[in-house]
């Protein structure tokens, strides 16, 4: 499967500066995609058939997979918007370093089904409070948040308490995630049919 950009083509790509590689591999050129690397920078992961058609599921939804703070760790994010990719969902990935209202705008600007927060730095009390704070002003009842990495066991009920549906600690199967997230997009979609 390919991946492509969003606002570029694969012969368009601008160079990248940063010094490690990313898992990323754009196949019809052979060039690895290091914009996962970059603050600000969208990466839209969408199964291609065959090159330059691009095949969506119909209905399943948008997830938009964030990396908060200064935490640079965002292996496990790849890994999960790839293997929510790879069930069907359209996923955005955000890049490392962004803030709470970047990532509020994002879903915005997207229209996303549901957000995934990735933290490992242990700012979890702080970052999860002011994006549901930013969802709630910004009128995404509707969005589904929900996050993993770090997170003690004891400030899980805390934040579910918040609005955050579920957290994924780590050892969390891939599977499990992706049931969740089929779930909760089923269970969104129908209230919006019901209307």
């Amino acid at each position: 499967m390919n991946l492509r950009l969003s606002g570029y083509e694969p012969d368009e790509l601008p160079g990248c500066s940063t010094p490690r590689p990313c898992d990323f591999l754009i196949p019809q050129k052979n060039l690895k995609c290091k914009f996962l690397c970059k603050p600000q920078k969208l990466l839209t992961l969408d199964l291609i058939s065959e090159p330059g058609k691009i095949k969506t599921m119909p209905g399943k939804g948008k997830i938009l997979i964030a990396k908060p703070g200064l935490d640079g760790h965002d292996r496990g994010a790849k890994v999960v918007a790839r293997a929510l990719r790879d069930a069907g969902y359209e996923v955005i990935y955000t890049g490392l370093h962004q803030t709470p209202e970047m990532i509020v705008q994002t879903a915005i600007d997207e229209d996303v089904d549901a957000i995934g927060v990735s933290i490992l730095s242990g700012a979890h009390n702080t970052i999860f409070p002011e994006i549901i704070r930013l969802m709630k002003n910004a009128g995404l009842d509707d969005v589904i948040l929900f996050g993993g990495g770090i997170i003690p066991d004891d400030d899980i009920p805390k934040l579910k308490e918040m609005g955050v549906r579920e957290i994924f600690t780590p050892g969390t199967s891939l599977k499990s995630i992706i049931s969740f997230v089929d779930q909760v997009i089923k269970e969104k979609k129908e209230k919006e049919k019901k209307g």
